[in-house]
């Protein structure tokens, strides 16, 4: 089929029918309901995960932790003892162990509670319904709930739940980081030990030690990255629903952030529709108008900035 609308449906639709869905209501609840594992979030990444900025932000933030510091302890507390040199006993990868422990055990603590959180949140509210024309129109929906179906009698056969639905066994989250930008930051202040070059007693670390570090370094890379949302992957599955955009001359954006998480969907959902579709975005606070003014720039875009409560039914009826 080919649609001529596109609704594309972010976390701000949903708070705006009542859903206590914003990462900061998710930090509530962990602290109410998980208080240990909640502390453990913020033993791993610093007290800025106490603020509410930091979870305003939770997804772009699962991705930044001072990786550096934490690769050269687990390197430094696995250094072999005398002992261990002197028999030759030497696991080279038990740094590495450490950082696939924490780092995976920290994001496992994050994907377990927040589907267990996503699962308790209360339906959506049909008394803030805006206006939606789903005749003829797609809509890919960011959210994990069912607002669409059972407020707005959307049919599932128009609705890409492109991070998973409600009841689903897996909900996608994860950051936006590269595996470059990731590899930077875990670089060790000392440059890795080369054997042919470096003399171990000029250098300072012997290369043992070296070798820890730099395999400790690989896997705590590799664990951070396995936090990533696969964007190109969940395109790529999807490419026949975005093949199906082409004749679309309208993309209406409700209650996305515009996060540079969520960027390169974006890219690709404006490069699939119609060339000249006109595009609408809403926005809550003024935080949220420049972040789509910003991207307007940035690709040279005319966006129409609205209010999702300037579209709610109960306004558009008392014009008549």
């Amino acid at each position: 089929m080919n649609y001529k609308t596109l609704y594309v449906i972010g976390n701000g639709f949903d708070l705006h029918h009542g859903v206590k869905s914003s990462y900061h209501c998710y930090m509530e609840w962990l602290k109410e309901n998980h208080k240990d594992d909640y502390q453990k979030i913020i033993d791993f990444y610093g007290n800025k995960a106490k603020e509410y900025e930091w979870w305003n932000e939770f997804e772009t933030n699962l991705g930044y932790f001072n990786i550096r510091e934490k690769v050269e302890n687990w390197a430094f507390l696995n250094q072999p003892n005398d002992k261990q040199l002197e028999d030759m006993k030497i696991d080279v990868m038990r740094g590495a162990w450490d950082a696939q422990a924490e780092i995976g055990g920290i994001m496992s603590i994050l994907k377990d509670s927040f589907h267990e959180w996503i699962d308790s949140l209360k339906p959506a509210l049909s008394a803030n319904k805006i206006v939606i024309d789903s005749q003829n129109a797609y809509f890919i929906n960011f959210n994990y709930s069912l607002t669409l179906e059972n407020v707005y009698n959307v049919p599932s056969a128009q609705i890409l739940h492109i991070h998973g639905c409600l009841n689903d066994d897996e909900y996608i989250i994860g950051h936006g980081r590269t595996y470059e930008e990731v590899k930077e930051d875990a670089e060790p202040y000392i440059p890795p030990f080369d054997s042919n070059k470096d003399d171990p007693s000029e250098y300072g670390l012997d290369a043992i030690d070296d070798e820890i570090t730099e395999h400790t370094k690989t896997e705590a890379v590799n664990k951070t990255m396995e936090a990533a949302k696969q964007i190109d992957k969940i395109i790529e599955k999807n490419r026949s629903i975005f093949d199906q955009l082409s004749e679309v001359n309208k993309v209406c954006i409700y209650g996305l952030s515009f996060s540079s998480v969520d960027e390169p969907y974006l890219n690709h959902i404006i490069s699939s529709v119609a060339p000249k579709a006109k595009l609408e975005a809403s926005y809550y606070s003024l935080s949220d108008k420049e972040s789509i003014k910003k991207f307007a720039r940035k690709h040279n875009l005319s966006i129409r900035l609205v209010c999702l409560e300037d579209l709610q039914v109960v306004k558009q009826l008392r014009l008549f």
